[in-house]
């Protein structure tokens, strides 16, 4: 079951729902306690929702999605694609006919497909997730209501031109999911189908999802089923330059949970898709000028041949004539990744990164004076050109998160003092991420800066 509507693209149409099998695999991996699919932002839809589904706690489907986790990384778009290979028919989660999911991604292997289905479906069965759902219409409707005037903002006409073919997929929400993913629903004698399953994060204030500034997103997981065909079919000619870029930055793709050289390629060729739009709407020479930080960015952020990927990319779109369709632009992609230096790529970017040097508290620094504006100074080995305040819990702890009042950098921008709310006899932490701060020339940094104490008694 579904709810849904319809957009026309003119030569296409998407359709925008929330599934009702989507959301119950999802609800399962919440109940597992999959991290990417523990999302409480909406907490009255999951307070509900983990009422309804706490008797299925021991079913065998929670021990064998966790079992599955553990010994071959089941996780993120590899539940997504199971999500997107099964609808709820005659009161029974089935797997569509001539699915293998074995045959679309390495974690999972021949047979898992149908007995994860199996399990699913019996806890289904035994749930009362089917009422709960059809309770939810009302909200759901306004749900689908805010992405369709999210994707009014989308220039899809612009995208299918760019691939050369029409958009063929839907779209499908997901309250439960952090994440987003654009999965391919591929069976035995049928078209493939792309499905972009989108997640929810913010909420207006009557507590409806709301989708604003997300038109990147769409274009990012719309493109993984155009683009991730292309690498899969020509990885083979891709010589060593792809694994060793994938390799140097293995921390920062390791902490987006990507790995290797056939998803960095997939992920960089989707990114380079995000940026030719953004250049193909950049309304000044202020926009254009983003799009080169932008590029910048993904380098910083695990994704070296980005800009190698463009340039093909470029070429492509400036001699449609000669490139009718986008796995046309494959050999030029092969061509420039195959001829990069890497490590001279590598080497450039790490002396232009931003580096936390340190604070002016040591890590555990205890008897700390209770303030109204405690001040912490945080020194960088570059001047710093924005102003971001942006932190995470310190040891994944959100009990000893301090309240932040404020931030300023010095006239050199090379010390950002941070000033915090402390009261007497207790513990903060919290640690700075490197990536949000930037260097005049576009390169952000790398890493986090850890910050932690204990106030005086």
């Amino acid at each position: 079951m579904m709810l849904c509507l319809v957009l026309g693209l003119g030569a296409s149409a998407v359709k925008v729902s929330v599934d009702e099998n989507v959301e119950f695999v999802s609800s399962m991996c919440r109940l597992a306690g999959f991290d990417e699919y523990v999302n409480n932002v909406n907490k009255q839809y999951v307070t509900v929702l983990d009422s309804v589904m706490a008797p299925l706690k021991d079913h065998p489907a929670v021990a064998r999605l966790n079992e599955l986790r553990g010994a071959q990384g089941l996780s993120y778009d590899a539940v997504a694609a199971l999500a997107a290979h099964t609808v709820i028919q005659s009161g029974h989660l089935v797997l569509l006919p001539g699915s293998d999911l074995s045959k679309l991604d390495s974690r999972w292997s021949a047979g898992q497909d149908v007995e994860m289905a199996r399990l699913l479906d019996d806890a289904y069965r035994q749930s009362g997730f089917h009422d709960f759902y059809v309770s939810n219409k009302p909200f759901y409707d306004k749900v689908i209501a805010n992405v369709e005037a999210m994707l009014s903002n989308v220039d899809l006409v612009w995208l299918e031109e760019f691939y050369g073919t029409e958009i063929r997929g839907r779209l499908s929400v997901s309250l439960l999911n952090i994440g987003n993913y654009g999965v391919t629903c591929q069976r035995a004698g049928m078209p493939a189908e792309s499905v972009i399953i989108i997640g929810c994060w913010k909420l207006d204030e009557n507590g409806i999802p709301v989708f604003h500034n997300t038109e990147s997103l769409i274009v990012h997981e719309f493109s993984h089923p155009m683009c991730n065909p292309i690498i899969e079919d020509n990885i083979s000619a891709f010589n060593g330059n792809a694994q060793l870029a994938a390799d140097l930055m293995d921390e920062e793709l390791a902490a987006q949970a990507y790995g290797g050289a056939r998803t960095m390629l997939c992920e960089s060729m989707v990114r380079s898709v995000e940026i030719q739009y953004a250049l193909a709407h950049a309304g000044c020479a202020e926009d254009s000028a983003d799009v080169e930080t932008a590029i910048k960015g993904q380098e910083a952020g695990g994704f070296l041949v980005v800009p190698e990927i463009v340039g093909a990319m470029t070429e492509y779109r400036n001699n449609r004539d000669r490139y009718r369709t986008l796995p046309q632009v494959a050999p030029l992609i092969v061509e420039a990744v195959n001829d990069l230096d890497v490590t001279q790529r590598y080497c450039e970017l790490r002396r232009g990164q931003i580096t936390i040097l340190g604070c002016s508290l040591a890590d555990g620094t205890r008897d700390v004076p209770a303030s109204d504006r405690y001040a912490v100074k945080v020194f960088f080995d570059k001047p710093v050109v924005n102003s971001p305040m942006a932190c995470d819990y310190y040891d994944n702890n959100p009990d000893i998160f301090p309240n932040i009042c404020g931030a300023k950098f010095d006239k050199d921008r090379r010390i950002m003092t941070v000033y915090l709310k402390t009261e007497p006899g207790k513990e903060y932490g919290f640690k700075l991420l490197g990536w949000a701060y930037m260097t005049e020339a576009g390169y952000r940094g790398r890493g986090a800066a850890p910050i932690h104490f204990f106030t005086a008694k």
